[in-house]
């Protein structure tokens, strides 16, 4: 059994590793579009807003055949909105 120091050390590690390989990923990203990122910070409203499943295999975007910053998706299960989603009342409220 593990104990408690531990877990969280390995914690930590994986931790790490996932910011690394997000900062990897990212550098990477950027070297292959070259200024994409300068369009999407100018963006201020994207003209597609929708719901859709939180489906981790694929993004939103690609599904629709749009890229980065041309849709604004909620992503959440089954394409759920209950009344009292404190994120699905801020997406809501964000479109309007």
């Amino acid at each position: 059994m593990l104990n408690v120091s531990n877990e969280h050390k390995i914690m930590r590690e994986r931790i790490n590793q996932l910011i690394h390989k997000n900062r990897e990923l990212a550098a990477q990203f950027e070297l292959d579009n070259l200024g994409i990122f300068d369009p999407l910070a100018q963006q201020r409203v994207s003209e597609y807003h929708r719901i859709s499943c939180s489906e981790s295999r694929v993004a939103a975007n690609t599904i629709v055949g749009l890229q980065l910053g041309e849709d604004f998706v909620l992503r959440n299960v089954a394409n759920l909105v209950n009344h009292s989603d404190l994120n699905g009342l801020s997406f809501h409220e964000s479109v309007i």
